[in-house]
């Protein structure tokens, strides 16, 4: 690839890492303004439920329908069609007359949630499997600071405004986002960053395939890799969702205390996601099972740093504050990893459906986290809660990563053969021009 095509593909990756930002920034913005939604309705937390249970159906639904079409079709085209569905839900949403029609918007805005594997598997053919888990750790990112930016924004600036006006300018983003992607947004041949295929022209067209497909999902590895994104996924919520009552109720802390805990953490966190991605390319090119390595050490430190920071007395704030801001970094080592050895060992045309079967495993491991707790805190209380929910799923999660230090290799070993043998066909394709 030369210069040129390196810069445009860093072009690429701002663009998403800016898409994908303003999206969940949209999703943390809609917590805040829920209230002024049910006052402007008349309606209760009670009705307020259901709504959200759909949508979160609607959005399982549609990781799969998604990652379908996107290993079928061009993927810019309908990244930008998500894009669009963004921004009409939004803008549904903020004139919806009843709340009949807000209802149906915003379980509508789920199929946009849903979208982001085909950004993954553009990545992977933008960049070498050897380079393309630092830019998976880099788009991973947006989530915390999205997150970061909503707390800044509606608790310590305590913005506040006309929720029909914010989702209004919601939508007018996502328009221009979707216009930013289907034109200034390059769908690559598929499997082009592999090594076998870097240097040739690919002229073939491989196809999804249903029969390799359930194949791939019956792949031991693969299964591993889709249980460590199920179990790793649960201390992150039960962490967001129960450590501000925890440290509000439980320590006694102060709103802004607990604003310069959680805040440094989230950096870290956010940190934390491209330093792994770094480490595990670094790692990776040294052995084939060097990923798993990182995640191994990853999730040992958060175990250690999170148990050390619930040991911690009351009084001791800034032996809290730098525990859980190690735990928030090393806890983020391990997604881009999974990201990356999903896509190391699946082939080009079935990885936007590999990504999907793992966002819908990372969404179920989300709702598992919070339950688990809210079940134990009556018996154990709320600190212990949170801890042993954390280190029984990162505990499974170690016991599944010594499972792939025997099989990533031989799995990695298999796509590349594969690949060879495509590379030998388009060398054949090329002599017959």
């Amino acid at each position: 690839m030369g210069k040129s095509g390196i810069r445009r593909r860093w072009i690429y990756v701002l663009i998403f890492f800016v898409f994908m930002f303003l999206h969940q920034f949209d999703v943390v913005l809609l917590g805040p303004i829920l209230s002024q939604i049910m006052e402007t309705f008349n309606i209760s937390t009670n009705r307020l439920q259901p709504l959200i249970n759909a949508g979160l159906i609607v959005g399982a639904v549609f990781f799969f329908i998604w990652g379908r079409f996107y290993d079928t079709y061009s993927r810019k085209r309908l990244l930008a069609l998500a894009g669009f569905i963004w921004g009409a839900t939004s803008l549904l949403m903020g004139i919806a007359p009843t709340y009949a029609t807000f209802a149906i918007s915003y379980a509508a805005s789920a199929v946009d949630n849903a979208s982001y594997s085909g950004i993954f598997s553009l990545i992977s053919d933008y960049f070498t499997p050897r380079n393309r888990g630092k830019i998976i750790g880099l788009l991973l990112a947006t989530q915390p600071i999205a997150f970061l930016y909503g707390i800044v924004l509606t608790n310590i600036l305590s913005f506040t405004g006309n929720w029909r006006i914010i989702l209004l300018v919601v939508s007018t983003v996502a328009f221009i986002m979707a216009f930013v992607v289907l034109f200034g947004v390059k769908d690559p041949k598929r499997g082009q960053s592999e090594p076998a295929l870097r240097s040739m022209h690919i002229s073939g067209k491989y196809l999804f395939d249903w029969e390799i497909a359930i194949d791939m999902l019956r792949k031991p590895g693969l299964i591993l890799l889709y249980g460590l994104g199920f179990f790793a996924i649960i201390p992150w919520t039960a962490i967001t969702i129960y450590i501000f009552p925890y440290l509000s109720n439980v320590r006694g802390i102060a709103l802004a205390d607990i604003y310069m805990i959680l805040i440094p953490s989230l950096i870290a966190l956010a940190l934390g996601y491209p330093i792994g991605g770094m480490l595990g390319d670094l790692f990776f090119k040294i052995k084939k099972r060097g990923r798993v390595l990182v995640n191994l050490i990853g999730i040992t430190l958060a175990i250690i740093f999170l148990s050390s920071a619930f040991q911690v007395a009351d009084e001791q704030g800034m032996a809290f504050l730098i525990l859980m801001t190690f735990t928030g970094l090393f806890m983020a080592l391990e997604k881009p990893n999974v990201i990356a050895m999903v896509f190391d060992t699946t082939l080009p045309e079935l990885r936007s459906t590999a990504m999907a079967f793992m966002m819908f495993c990372q969404l179920i491991g989300s709702m598992i986290g919070p339950l688990a707790v809210g079940a134990l805190i009556p018996r154990i209380g709320s600190g212990s809660a949170i801890l042993w929910v954390c280190v029984v799923a990162w505990g499974i999660s170690l016991l599944l990563l010594i499972g792939l230090l025997f099989l990533m290799p031989k799995d990695i070993e298999n796509l590349r053969k594969h690949m060879a043998y495509r590379s030998q066909l388009e060398a054949r394709l090329e002599s017959r021009k």
